[in-house]
């Protein structure tokens, strides 16, 4: 299967291939062609997917490039969020904040795209990897799974769901930093056609070393209903509460440039934050509070006909505070050259004459844009696929329909604070809040799709051919209540996809795959440009082999990428004084072209090794990089079970993550001393430095029911940089960090 189904769901609601085999029943459940597998080829792998079209997928055999990260992946590495494991996937890697989701995917930023196959419900605080089944990421854009998406691929976590089987646990986690949390997952079959599934997982820690505190509870019941032999009825929910301190990040000293290393202000404690010990001011938390409702039907309805039905509904509200230090940055960026210049400031034209910059005070201008936003969303999902042979030829229809219904208001103020001193920064924020909303809007989104799409196999399998086509209606309408100006936006885009798999030999598979998404944007329209509609377009090929009896897969894969309308944070948004009213982000069309490596490999039954290397471009049309976006990138893990001896019930873990040097803000158009024929454009101003780090894990297993485990993360206490906003926001990572859990199963 490959893009044209277009990828979506990832039913992790039943037999997910990440959990444990059910009991034997009676009555056998004929498995739809909706549902996953069991079957594993080794304790981080997996044969299928459902994130390649909403139908099961043969992974091996998917046009577009497709990694999971299994449940006992998360567990061994004793992963704290979704981005701690995606690490080991190429084409993920961190991105900026440490609060949220927030991911460099193949250098597009993203977030956790998709939960179950729907568009992520909104969030300011990380999902908690305790409803994890696995996570699935798929490569590309989508125009199913994803039509908004970033055209680097999708992250779809899929959530834990009811199994037919009985098992319990407890886990505790204690540690330095980012650490203490617990959670309880119960199972239990009420019968042999009904089961039911709790897992509440809390929070409550602090947020790197003095950066703030996180706060977290989440709550998620499923039911699981066989509906005679051939269908299943899902029912989930799930409640998500969460609180933060925004870190704002600190500044960097007024001598580096796009031409020297990184340096934070001499004598200032890095790992400082504003506010961070007054936990409870609202004025710099960020809060969430969702509920998700989701139905899934599927069924079999004859050896060839199978049927998918779903819903999801979630409502609730985000509380965004964001405090920015403004100015005092000791330098400008030349007009002739593009580059931050450390000690000068620039006249202005025809001679843009340098002269010494003012003197960097230790106090910091200080603005913030809270926010308050309130929304409501709808969506549905209805499938068919149809296998039919003709000849020696197999063949695969599958097609459908889904529309989704958004609502939310949107209300931002403007807030006031006192100069900060980074040398002394005050426990209690000393702030006044405008209660005049500076932002105030209603907006109201809606959209249809349908889509259709044919995989036919030749010889005998030999040659998989695949081919879709997607049309989309969108209108979208945005009510400004502070301008009284509504505007409205309804793209109608056609998007298709095509691609060929062909197996020369039984274990290579050589594949190429073209995939498209097109989503609209509801902002108003800025001169020279038709911001009406965001496209992504994607062409890959790659080859994949597998050894070692099918329990190791390589992977080789270059992919050429690009997308219209990128939105970026508006520079303005930092000047000083700051703007009254938030200024809108500025679009830009961007291109990516990279090359991918991945190895997965169950060496033996003791030894597993994940591995993976990523290098690549991405770049406005005119070859400025991206904040964020490392464009090389590399990460491996290996364990060690002892099964045997002495030792046996010890398990010892290795892994490394490397982030090559990236931008740290992004430099936008052009400057002053540009002319028709000589056009200079702004450069970032700074780069974060590449990032190495060494983490070890060890568990052992008392007995059935206990295991314990102790992590240290950044073993070797290395210097790095977790992401940045601009040169007074930079977010050193924590220095070492050891933690351990106990899990208890009953």
């Amino acid at each position: 299967m490959s893009a044209a189904a277009l990828l979506a769901f990832g039913a992790s609601t039943v037999g997910s291939a990440g959990a444990a085999q059910p009991q034997k029943s009676e009555e056998a459940v004929q498995l739809s062609a909706f549902e996953v597998s069991s079957k594993k080829v080794g304790p981080y792998q997996v044969s299928d997917t459902t994130s390649g079209g909403r139908i099961r997928t043969d992974i091996f055999e998917s046009t577009q490039g497709i990694s999971v990260i299994t449940r006992e992946l998360i567990q061994d590495m004793g992963a704290s969020d979704a981005l701690n494991a995606l690490q080991l996937v190429a084409g993920v890697s961190n991105n900026s904040t440490s609060i949220g989701d927030r991911l460099s995917i193949r250098g597009y930023q993203g977030g956790i795209g998709n939960l179950d196959g729907f568009s992520s419900p909104s969030s300011q605080i990380k999902w908690d990897p305790a409803i994890f089944e696995r996570i699935e990421f798929v490569r590309g854009p989508n125009a199913i799974l994803s039509p908004g998406g970033p055209p680097g691929g999708t992250i779809n976590i899929m959530t834990k769901v009811a199994e037919f089987r009985d098992f319990g646990r407890l886990n505790l986690q204690v540690g330095q930093y980012d650490t203490n949390r617990g959670d309880i997952d119960i199972n239990r079959m009420l019968s042999k056609d009904t089961a039911y599934r709790l897992v509440i997982a809390g929070k409550y820690h602090t947020q790197g070393k003095n950066q703030g505190y996180a706060r977290g509870l989440t709550v998620m019941p499923s039911v699981t209903k066989k509906i005679g032999n051939n269908s299943r009825l899902t029912l989930e929910y799930i409640f998500a509460w969460g609180q933060g301190l925004n870190y704002t990040g600190l500044p960097l000293d007024a001598s580096v440039s796009p031409l020297t290393g990184l340096a934070m202000r001499k004598g200032m404690d890095v790992y400082q934050s504003a506010y961070a010990d007054n936990v409870d001011d609202p004025s710099a938390m960020n809060r969430t509070n969702t509920h998700t409702y989701r139905v899934l039907f599927t069924s079999t309805l004859s050896d060839r006909l199978s049927m998918r039905a779903a819903a999801r509904m979630w409502s609730g509200w985000d509380s965004n505070n964001q405090w920015n230090l403004l100015g005092n940055t000791g330098g400008a960026v030349n007009p002739k050259t593009g580059l931050f210049t450390p000690g000068f400031v620039f006249g202005g034209a025809p001679d843009f004459t340098p002269s010494p910059a003012p003197a960097v005070s230790n106090l910091y201008a200080v603005s913030q844009s809270p926010s308050n936003t309130f929304f409501n969303n709808y969506e549905f999902q209805h499938d068919y696929v149809f296998k039919w042979n003709l000849a020696k030829v197999a063949m695969e229809t599958s097609g459908g329909i889904s529309g989704a219904y958004t609502k939310g208001r949107n209300r931002g103020y403007a807030a006031t604070s006192p100069a900060i001193d980074i040398f002394n920064i005050p426990g209690n924020a000393t702030y006044t809040i405008n209660n005049t909303a500076t932002s105030d809007r209603l907006n109201v989104n809606k959209s249809l799709q349908v889509y259709l799409n044919q995989n036919v196999r030749l010889l005998d399998g030999k040659v998989i051919v695949n081919a879709g086509i997607a049309q989309n209606w969108y209108h979208g309408r945005v009510d400004d209540y502070r301008s009284k100006i509504s505007y409205f936006t309804h793209p109608d885009p056609l998007v298709t996809n095509y691609g060929v798999v062909y197996h020369p030999v039984q274990d290579v598979s050589l594949y190429y795959g073209h995939t498209e998404n097109a989503s609209q944007i509801v902002q108003p329209r800025q001169a020279g440009r038709n911001n009406e509609l965001q496209d992504g377009r994607q062409d890959e090929v790659g080859v994949r082999y597998r050894f070692l009896g099918s329990r190791a897969v390589a992977t080789v894969a270059y992919y050429d990428s690009s997308q219209s309308n990128n939105s970026i944070l508006n520079p303005a948004l930092f000047s000083v004084p700051p703007p009254v009213v938030s200024p809108p982000p500025l679009f830009m069309d961007r291109v990516a072209r990279g090359w991918e490596y991945e190895l997965n490999m169950a060496v033996s039954s003791n030894l597993s090794l994940i591995a993976n290397y990523t290098n690549f471009r991405n770049r406005s049309p005119y070859g400025t990089p991206f904040r964020g976006a490392s464009e090389n990138s590399g990460a491996a893990w290996v364990n060690y079970k002892f099964l045997q001896g002495d030792l046996k019930g010890l398990s010892l873990g290795l892994g490394y993550v490397r982030a090559g040097k990236r931008p740290g803000d992004t430099g936008s158009g052009y400057t002053a001393a540009s002319s028709a024929g000589n056009l200079i454009r702004n450069q970032p101003t700074f780069y974060l430095p590449i990032t190495s780090l060494w983490n070890v894990t060890a568990a052992y297993r008392f007995s059935e029911a206990v295991m314990g485990r102790v992590f240290v993360d950044n073993v070797t206490d290395a210097t790095y940089y977790r992401g940045a906003i601009n040169r007074n926001g930079v977010y050193p990572g924590i220095p070492r960090n050891v933690r351990a859990s106990v899990e208890y199963s009953f």
